[in-house]
């Protein structure tokens, strides 16, 4: 827990200026919404470059905002599709007066711009106000991403369950929940409401009841999408422990039971309350079952590499071989679930995979033909963050003679998680300080430099990386030959 809270803070400053994916219009709509404009008034939005379907939906999504004196994003957006060239030309950023300007993601779910817009209205320029803002963006997640950690890792003692963690919080989770961007809020909602989800089939409480309605109706609340996770996800945890145990737990806590219900009935109700009165409209497509298979097994390497990071404008990539450990990785924990098992959960295991599969192909022929905007994994990452879970659980439950030692010596993989999260972070540093080709020491020699400098954010990327890496060598020594992660199969 501390060493991911490290690495979201080193995320926050180690950045570009509005480098991350339309952090600049999340910027003006934080704006709107922290002078207490949940929606403003439609207008026209002129846009170039835009192909005729893109414009259409920009049109639905354009609102006004009045944005402050001296807070208007300006130029200071420069360096955010320009990866060759560092983060230098936001150091000479023109002023502006106060103004109404369009925004293309004014009518997006106002809940995750509440904290990021009042941050933002107390600063003077448009960098420092951009750096406040995901400070709160980032303070508005990590209750959610560190109770999640919670849930799953603490009095449980397995070494399975912290590297479900490890390689479920990707870099690129913590690059968008470092930044001004309703999607840190999503993803973290989603998995805490997973990872309470598990947790209490096995330790309920009123706390942990109340955990489940509380993550579940801010993930419904955050984007568009938030209903459908929440129901896709309820029926997963559902499924993963079984009917007959979900219908006992309801029967033996009836009312923290019916708060969570309520809460996450009332969550889905106003996503879609908003979404009717103010939400753009789509039509999907249908495909034939042989375009359905081959679009998705075309997405599917791109979804993978950019779950685990691919920063900026999409312009920022990892080397090869991290992707290629990271997924090395995932696969041998989830093939080790599935061989051990027991044949229910290696059913559940196997459709969820199937189903995550399919979830990019389906999000294709439902937006992209539509919109004519790319699938992007960041969307999907609420729910791609529960397969590493999913397989994990699977591994620590199993009641196999060999779950005990593979759990121990799995904890061993969050070291090169945590080395893979230290080379993301330095390779979205070295392109804000000196370009994505500059010295790779690039703060010996930076052309640009975050608040505080450039070795405050070093040092604190190292010391999460550190972190992560001591806690396998923790739960390794912790485990023992015989093991602490097996549970009695009659759980």
């Amino acid at each position: 827990m501390a060493g991911l809270l490290a690495l979201s803070v080193a995320w926050v400053f180690g950045n570009t200026p509005f480098g991350s994916p339309d952090e600049t219009q999340h910027y003006l709509r934080a704006i709107g919404v922290g002078e207490g404009h949940v929606i403003g008034r439609k207008v026209p939005y002129a846009a170039r470059g835009l192909t005729r379907a893109q414009l259409a939906w920009v049109e639905q999504a354009s609102r006004e905002v009045h944005v402050p004196n001296r807070l208007g994003p300006s130029n200071s957006d420069c360096a955010a599709q320009h990866a060759d060239a560092s983060a230098a030309c936001t150091a000479h950023v023109v002023l502006t007066p106060a103004a109404d300007v369009p925004v293309q993601v004014g009518n997006y779910q106002p809940l995750p711009y509440v904290l990021p817009g009042v941050a933002i209205l107390r600063a003077t320029s448009p960098v420092s106000a951009l750096f406040a803002g995901r400070v709160a963006s980032l303070l508005a997640t990590l209750p959610f991403l560190l109770g999640g950690v919670a849930a799953l890792t603490l009095r449980r003692r397995s070494a399975a369950a912290a590297v479900g963690v490890g390689l479920a919080v990707t870099p690129m989770v913590l690059y968008v929940m470092a930044s001004v961007n309703p999607s840190g809020m999503e993803i973290a909602a989603g998995f805490a409401f997973v990872a309470f989800g598990f947790r209490l089939a096995e330790q309920p409480s009123r706390l942990t009841w109340a955990a489940v309605g509380v993550t579940g109706f801010v993930l419904g609340i955050s984007r568009s999408p938030g209903a459908v996770w929440v129901v896709a996800l309820s029926a997963l945890v559902v499924l993963w422990h079984g009917p007959k145990r979900a219908v006992g737990l309801v029967a033996d806590w009836k009312l923290p039971a019916s708060f969570t219900a309520g809460a996450l009935t009332l969550g889905v109700v106003l996503n879609r309350s908003w979404e009717a009165l103010y939400g753009s409209h789509i039509q999907s497509v249908t495909p034939g079952a042989a375009e359905a298979v081959h679009t998705a097994r075309a997405l599917l390497p791109i979804m993978t590499r950019e779950a685990i990071g691919v920063f900026g404008y999409l312009n920022v990539s990892l080397p090869s071989v991290a992707y290629g450990l990271w997924e090395v990785m995932l696969v041998g924990v989830s093939v080790a679930a599935v061989v051990l098992s027991s044949r229910y959960r290696r059913l559940v295991i196997i459709a969820a995979t199937l189903a995550l599969i399919a979830l990019p192909a389906i999000q294709y022929f439902y937006v992209t033909t539509t919109t004519g905007y790319p699938v992007q994994a960041r969307h999907l990452l609420p729910v791609f963050v529960v397969f590493p879970i999913i397989a994990a659980e699977g591994l620590r439950r199993s009641s196999s003679e060999w779950a005990p030692a593979l759990s121990r010596w799995s904890a061993l993989l969050l070291i090169p998680i945590a080395g893979l999260n230290a080379v993301a972070w330095w390779t979205n540093a070295r392109r804000a300080a000196v370009g994505r080709g500059g010295a790779r020491a690039f703060f010996l020699s930076a052309s640009w430099h975050p608040p505080l400098g450039w070795y405050p954010w070093v040092i604190l990327a190292a010391l999460g990386a550190a972190l992560i890496a001591l806690s396998g060598f923790v739960y390794f020594a912790a485990e023992g030959p015989r093991g602490l992660g097996a549970v009695d199969p009659s759980s």
